[in-house]
């Protein structure tokens, strides 16, 4: 978790330094030496911090009375599963304050993964593999599935349906997000379940049935190289596993190549779905779902694009010190979508 540009901390400036400090001090079992705040981290404040032996990573999770995700949990007993199965490419947690809502990490050395390099995609599928490989094991059985898991394509279709109510809902306010999303979104979501269903029944299977575990994967759910981190061997450290969980491959490898955050080459693409459809030889329908869900996806990213115009994603991007020009971030988000 790389210190970027480091930020003056005061009281006022940040009211959960005291408390971050506190925590900190508890959580390393030693007096810190330095606290800096770390670049916009999307939904969370991060932290690095110092002590005379070694440094940390900080991360305090909001407490956001819409959003019952148990963000903490879920990214801190991920990476204690990953580290005790020997999978070393996630940080390592070290400790947490449920009551306060922080947890200390491994500190990363490292920048970024973005713009990907030669090498990156490999070391990413290496990851996948490992995960699916884990998928197998019995001590994954206790894990949840990953936040908005798709197991049938009617998840997907659920998912942004509920997504598009919500956002219509505030719609009225926004005559631009009115027009995109009656005139633009609607009628292509429309055509976009039309063809699903289709390809689904040609292919005999019922568009509301899940999948069986054997075909889920462990996924980290939001994953690409807006969330891995470079050391400086090349190695690349994967992060923000707040999300992490039981979820269909097809949805993985369908988030990772449309994830706006990043942008991937031709082959790069293809590339990676080649790899995952490997990976997933063993499931014989996994090349109908990917065809299937793969348009679904596309319009569920649509509709996440525009959480800017949602008040609880607002609470959380001032909570997380991120940019404070509302109006401008919606036209972008609109832009996007």
């Amino acid at each position: 978790m790389p210190a970027s540009s480091s930020q003056p901390l005061s009281i006022a400036t940040d009211p959960l330094l005291d408390t971050a400090t506190i925590v900190a001090a508890a959580l390393c079992k030693e007096p810190v030496c330095t606290i800096t705040r770390c670049g916009n981290s999307g939904n969370n404040r991060l932290y690095k911090i110092t002590t005379a032996s070694t440094a940390y990573a900080l991360k305090s999770y909001p407490d956001i009375a819409s959003d019952p995700r148990d963000r903490l949990g879920t990214e801190f007993g991920a990476f204690q599963f990953l580290h005790r199965h020997n999978i070393t490419s996630v940080p390592q947690a070290i400790a947490a304050d449920r009551n306060t809502g922080i947890a200390l990490y491994e500190w990363i050395d490292g920048a970024l993964a973005k713009p990907q390099q030669a090498g990156d995609i490999k070391q990413t599928l290496d990851f996948i593999a490992q995960l699916a490989s884990l998928s197998t094991i019995t001590a994954a059985s206790h894990l949840k599935p990953a936040s908005e898991a798709i197991f049938t394509p009617l998840d997907v279709v659920t998912q942004i349906e509920a997504r598009y109510k919500r956002l219509m809902e505030v719609a009225p306010e926004y005559p631009p997000l009115m027009d995109y999303l009656t005139l633009r979104f609607r009628p292509l979501m429309a055509l976009a379940v039309a063809r699903a269903k289709k390809t689904y029944q040609a292919a005999g299977l019922d568009f509301a049935t899940p999948i069986a575990r054997e075909q889920q994967i462990l996924s980290p759910s939001d994953f690409g190289f807006h969330n891995a981190l470079r050391r400086a061997d090349g190695k690349l450290t994967f992060i923000d596993f707040e999300y992490f969980g039981w979820d269909d491959p097809v949805k993985l490898a369908c988030d990772f190549v449309l994830h706006p955050g990043m942008v991937l080459a031709p082959a790069e693409e293809q590339q990676f779905l080649a790899k995952m459809a490997v990976l997933s030889q063993k499931d014989s329908h996994y090349l109908v779902r990917l065809a299937t869900i793969y348009p679904l996806i596309g319009c569920r990213w649509c509709m996440i694009l525009l959480n800017e115009f949602l008040k609880d994603r607002l609470a959380r991007r001032q909570y997380a010190g991120g940019a404070q020009n509302t109006s401008a971030a919606q036209a972008i988000q609109l832009e996007k979508a």
